[in-house]
């Protein structure tokens, strides 16, 4: 879900091998690894999402939660931009929620 590059930024760095190695094969979280198409994978690289959302806003929301659960599950930290995307990509959630429209790509 995270990118290794951006869990690196967001603490990784001062992690022990072992720590990321776990981090890295950690399966518990169902929604920490998940199965996309490579165009999709490649669009997103290593940006979180002040710079990338997944283009099916449908998705947004199941998107937001896990990378909200792994970021708190790993102590990782989150700039500005980052929880400023996070919590629009959130009112996005809740709009889609109470029954408006988001279908279509952002």
């Amino acid at each position: 879900m995270i990118p290794l590059k951006e869990t690196w930024i967001s603490g990784a760095h001062a992690w022990t091998d072992d720590e990321r190695e776990i981090y890295a094969n950690d399966l518990d979280l169902a929604d920490a690894l998940i199965a996309v198409k490579s165009g999709s994978n490649g669009s997103k690289r290593a940006r979180d999402p002040a710079s990338w959302m997944p283009p099916n806003r449908s998705y947004w929301c199941s998107h937001l939660t896990a990378w909200v659960s792994v970021k708190q599950k790993y102590d990782l930290s989150v700039d500005q931009n980052e929880a400023d995307a996070i919590e629009e990509g959130f009112r996005v959630c809740a709009k889609y929620r109470s029954g408006d429209r988001l279908e279509g790509r952002h």
